[in-house]
């Protein structure tokens, strides 16, 4: 039987730099159970719909599954449809991801069956199911935990809710042979080409404008550590790539770990360069020194707002003092500094967002003299379905769309009351330029111009 599995647009210009790696763990379950996988990103490079069509036609699949996150759910329906004209009622349509699993609602229209939750053991169950029975409707998948789907009398069902994969060691390691990985632009802010890995699922934290704590329960879970480097070696292997972004959303959750993988990998004699993101509050100069001696470069830190009220309001649990100390053990630990920042959170006002433009620049510096040594980014405060920003936004300003493909972080959806969406653009711009200048002595920059004044005269055309 042969699955195909699409991962969808962003509604954006341009391609997405992220190696789909959701994608390529449910290929490897279902590979490793006897079913035929393809995998086809049309996010990664232009792929119109005559191209996806044609692909259906030659690889004609007998189940389409799809999913991913709220920016990406209108390619999710024009992957449905696209399949459903072509192949009529004769495929199995199947959605998932981030966001049916939040709003699985939005998905019965277009999909057979909405995967609720994490997808390995739920699609991989109603696929043998659908192998077996060739059956759409029935008793057959309504005891296959996490699935939402309408009966045959068009009644909305739900199955029992999924627990989640207590031991992920139990998963193959993800298929990223079925990906074109070398045609991903993902570079990390020094330059280099990297790799995109998860060595873990899930964050403890509650932060107001995340959907995360819906969808991990605020529970994590970690691969081993052997598990993770079998990763990092096959993959350095298979791409001569030494160059590694962790995507988890708190790699340094667990120091002990954190030490026992920086040890494991200078003990495999592995020469690496990794980034990875972490919490405020798990920061540990300690832990970042071996970090560094293990190959690490850069850490980005969740910072969110300069101003501990805003961080108070979005329950971020942490306050522009500990930022600022996290930041200080990073370099000094001689990492490099990703601050990420928020524009137009609840209770923002011009006043604040400027607080945050100061923090950047007074504690994440991006250069010392001509070195680069930090980068600060700023986005747009989202209210995504399964946050309770979602459900809380219009107590504290305006949704200006409700159009998902406008959900992106680069434009303004939510407006704090005093604010306009035109002051929120232009802050941001000024934050992005402003916290990543470089700001350098009078007389350096004296130099820094005699230097390129020299070069123009001595260059040869």
């Amino acid at each position: 039987m042969k699955i195909l599995l699409v991962e969808p647009k962003y509604a954006f210009e341009g391609c997405s730099s992220w190696i789909p790696i959701g994608k390529a763990c449910l290929a490897s379950v279902l590979r490793e159970n006897r079913f035929q996988v393809k995998i086809i990103d049309r996010a990664l490079k232009p792929c119109n719909d005559q191209e996806f069509v044609k692909v259906l036609k030659e690889y004609r699949p007998d189940i389409v599954g799809t999913g991913g996150m709220t920016i990406q759910f209108e390619d999710m329906k024009t992957v449905a449809r696209l399949t459903r004209q072509l192949f009529k009622s004769k495929v199995l349509l199947v959605g998932g991801g981030v966001h049916l699993t939040v709003s699985p609602h939005d998905g019965l229209d277009d999909f057979d069956f909405v995967v609720v939750g994490e997808g390995e053991d739920t699609f991989l169950e109603l696929c043998e199911a659908y192998r077996y029975s060739r059956q759409k409707t029935g008793d057959t998948f309504k005891n296959i935990a996490g699935l939402c789907f309408r009966s045959e009398t068009g009644e909305l069902f739900r199955t029992k809710q999924r627990d989640f994969i207590n031991d992920l060691d139990r998963l193959p390691l993800p298929a990223y042979d079925l990906l074109s990985v070398q045609e991903y632009n993902d570079f990390l802010i020094t330059g280099e080409k990297a790799i995109s890995i998860m060595t873990g699922r899930g964050c403890p934290y509650d932060c107001q404008f995340c959907a995360s704590p819906l969808l991990s329960k605020r529970k994590v879970r970690n691969f081993s550590v052997e598990y993770t480097l079998t990763l990092i070696e096959h993959l350095v292997k298979t791409y001569k790539c030494y160059n590694f972004r962790i995507m988890d959303d708190t790699f340094a959750i667990s120091k002990d770990r954190v030490l026992e993988f920086c040890e494991q990998i200078k003990s495999r004699g592995l020469r690496l360069n990794m980034t990875c993101l972490t919490h405020v509050k798990t920061c540990d100069f300690e832990m970042f020194v071996k970090m560094k001696e293990a190959g690490f470069s850069i850490v980005g830190l969740g910072i969110e707002s300069g101003n501990d009220r805003i961080l108070k309001l979005v329950n971020k649990g942490t306050t522009t003092k500990d930022a600022a100390s996290a930041i200080s053990d990073v370099k000094k630990a001689g990492l490099m500094v990703e601050g990420l920042f928020m524009i137009g959170n609840i209770g923002e006002s011009i006043d604040t967002i400027e607080d945050s433009i100061k923090f950047a620049r007074r504690f994440n510096p991006p250069y010392r003299g001509l070195k680069r040594i930090g980068y600060n980014y700023f986005q747009f405060a989202t209210p995504f379905p399964g946050s309770r920003f979602f459900v809380e936004a219009s107590d504290y300003g305006e949704v200006i769309s409700l159009n998902y493909a406008d959900y992106s972080h680069r434009k303004p959806i939510f407006i704090p009351r005093g604010l306009t969406a035109s002051t929120l653009v232009t802050l941001r711009k000024k934050a992005l330029k402003k916290a990543n200048s470089a700001f350098l002595p009078k007389k350096l920059k004296k130099i820094n111009k005699w230097i390129h004044k020299i070069k123009n005269l001595t260059s040869v055309d």
